[in-house]
């Protein structure tokens, strides 16, 4: 019984990281990711947040040499193992994998998240782990159910190939074929994005989930990088996209038409109903040339509000009305007004989306963006349930001397303790109460009435039990009742001269009730000294005892293998672990006390001589 708390103990203490759960032993490895809402407020970012359930966040995973290295070895060559587990690692969290490049250490995946916590703070955010490392795995993308059921349109442009963009939403919705003209670019971004020259375009069929509903409200986004006067990064003339007005989506319903408009660096809105009038936001939104900027069109609450990184820049009022989204990108619908720009990540959502959901789009997209921090990477065997195994084998191991040696230990460990925490508590109430009583003492000569009792420097005797934890009073007290004891309370009493031999003899009993104080002040600090210097050996005397027994157990039996000899061993080092175990702590413990100590002694020194200074002044 005694062994097995000892054991108890010492695993609880050491190695509370071994009890981790683990989602699946089948995944070798798996990596901690933390996402946290920056920028934005998380409650506000869904609808359904805001009907009380659980805000979800798509998040942007992305994954290099920096924050993952050689584990993409350990993985799946196409990501196959990949899996997501929400923080209590038993939830699978939906996700789909955009790229998968171990050879480059690239890999972007979307997984979207629920934020529990959406309150703030240091615990704000949702830890969730990232699981690889089973090559026998299938594929466990779901990438329908990656977005929420608002968002009606995502185009990654992943294929490298130059094929045609998908939808990656549940709904397909996938651009007309025939039509498609947009040039791919290697260097977006997020991956692959897509290159307009002013002559590409996509057009992007009406579809019942898609539709404008002045109800719900309709929102466009995308990234969008013009370039800059001397790029190159397109194939048209970067000039032109500074001096002409290009169009950057188009959606038409008949002769009801809604578009969004750049020229140079300014972006704006307008929409065209079927008599005729046209309403335009100003145009106040500025799109920086030759950066990515997360450039969106929101349709909802009787206007049309432009969005750049979340923040709207230009809104109008508008007389909304349903319409169906036949969608050109690009361009008009006709092809004129041909867009000179780089494009990723387009999204359409059915809904009027708030400026923290846009927000949060930036968040975890952008160059800049923090929401996502990556946590370390762990092999289950090494950190988890293997390395509790090998620790419980070596406890197993210990012999009775050792068992004896590690309880002496631990004893001196509770024991150190003990002393620390009340030794720490004493000496703050001396350090508080001799402040307190400084600060009375140096008052006294401005005291009214303090000569009404004689000396003022025995004005304070009357409060000891106000004092009673300070060194200062105690010190004081004896030398005022040795000054009352020479000349008397009455009221002359501050006119009686004291003779040198007096003064020294009140110095003398200062300098006694100071060593009395400092002995009270180091008492029981000796176990911590003892603990300091004995426990290492204590600990070395268990080792080299159990290496002995160890060895001639093997000279008894004539057996030398290493399996024979390497229980043992560890077995005896475990005793000097647990003497460090006891004497670090103690080592930093003494330290900070006997700083602290040192500091009340110089105080006690400073107030005996200004104690004696005062008595020869006003009695000499």
């Amino acid at each position: 019984m005694y062994k097995r708390a000892v054991a108890i103990l010492i695993v609880a203490l050491l190695f509370p990281v071994m009890s981790h759960a683990w989602w699946n032993k089948d995944w070798n490895s798996r990596k901690s990711i933390k996402v946290v809402p920056q920028g934005f407020n998380a409650a506000q970012i869904t609808q359904s947040a805001q009907q009380g359930n659980v805000p979800e966040v798509t998040v942007l995973v992305r994954l290099h040499g920096g924050n993952f290295g050689s584990y993409f070895f350990d993985a799946h060559e196409r990501g196959n193992d990949v899996r997501f587990i929400a923080a209590d690692d038993k939830t699978p969290l939906k996700f789909h994998i955009e790229k998968w490049d171990p050879l480059n250490n690239i890999a972007l995946l979307w997984v979207k998240v629920p934020i529990e916590n959406t309150a703030g703070g240091p615990n704000a955010g949702e830890k969730i782990y990232m699981y690889y490392g089973n090559k026998q795995a299938v594929k466990g993308d779901d990438v329908g159910g990656t977005f929420d059921i608002d968002t009606a349109l995502v185009y990654h442009f992943e294929n490298e190939a130059g094929g045609i963009v998908q939808d990656r939403t549940a709904y397909a919705l996938n651009p007309d074929p025939a039509t498609y003209s947009a040039e791919v670019n290697l260097a977006s971004l997020i991956g692959v994005g897509a290159k307009f020259n002013g002559k590409s375009l996509i057009k992007v069929p009406a579809a019942a989930h898609s539709a404008i509903d002045p109800a719900k409200g309709w929102t466009f986004s995308t990234w969008i990088k013009i370039p800059a006067a001397e790029s190159t990064e397109v194939t048209a003339p970067a000039q032109a996209a500074n001096d002409t007005e290009m169009t950057v989506m188009q959606v038409q319903d008949g002769a009801n038409s809604i578009t969004l408009n750049i020229q140079g660096s300014s972006a704006w809105a307008a929409m065209t109903t079927a008599d005729g009038q046209t309403v335009e936001t100003p145009r106040t939104a500025v799109v920086t040339p030759g950066t990515w900027k997360y450039l969106s069109l929101v349709v909802g609450e009787g206007a049309l509000t432009v969005y750049v990184d979340g923040r709207s820049l230009a809104t109008v009022p508008a007389q909304l009305v349903n319409m169906q989204a036949n969608m050109t990108i690009g361009s008009m619908a006709d092809g004129s007004k041909g867009l000179i720009a780089n494009l990723d990540e387009i999204q359409l959502g059915r809904v009027a989306r708030s400026s923290d959901w846009l927000k949060s789009m930036v968040a975890t997209q952008g160059q800049n963006g923090d929401i996502v921090i990556y946590g370390d990477d762990e092999v289950f065997g090494d950190e988890g349930s293997m390395e509790a195994a090998y620790i419980l084998t070596i406890l197993k191991s210990v012999d009775t001397i050792g068992w004896t040696v590690i309880g002496i230990l631990m004893f001196m460990a509770l024991l150190c303790v003990l002393i620390i925490i009340s030794k720490q508590m004493f000496l703050s109430s001396v350090a508080k109460a001799n402040r307190r009583f400084l600060e009375a003492f140096r008052g006294l000569e401005s005291s009214a009435d303090t000569e009404q009792e004689g000396s003022f420097l025995l004005s304070l005797l009357k409060e000891g039990k106000k004092y009673r934890a300070s060194t200062l009073y105690r010190i004081y007290e004896t030398g005022a009742n040795e000054l009352r004891n020479k000349v008397g309370s009455t009221a002359g009493a501050m006119a009686t001269d004291l003779r040198q031999q007096a003064v020294d003899s009140i110095k003398a009993m200062l300098d006694a009730a100071m060593i009395r104080e400092l002995q009270r002040l180091n008492s029981k600090v000796v176990i911590l000294t003892i603990s300091i210097s004995g426990g290492p050996f204590l600990g070395l005397l268990g080792t080299v005892l159990g290496v002995m027994i160890t060895f001639a157990a093997i000279a008894a039996t004539g057996n030398v293998d290493i399996s024979a000899i390497a229980p043992g061993v560890s077995a005896a080092l475990m005793t000097t672990v647990a003497g460090l175990f006891v004497a670090i702590p103690a080592l930093f413990a003494y330290n900070w006390l006997n700083t602290k100590i040192r500091n009340i002694t110089i105080d006690m020194r400073v107030f005996s001589d200004e104690m004696i200074s005062k008595i020869a002044e006003h009695h000499s």
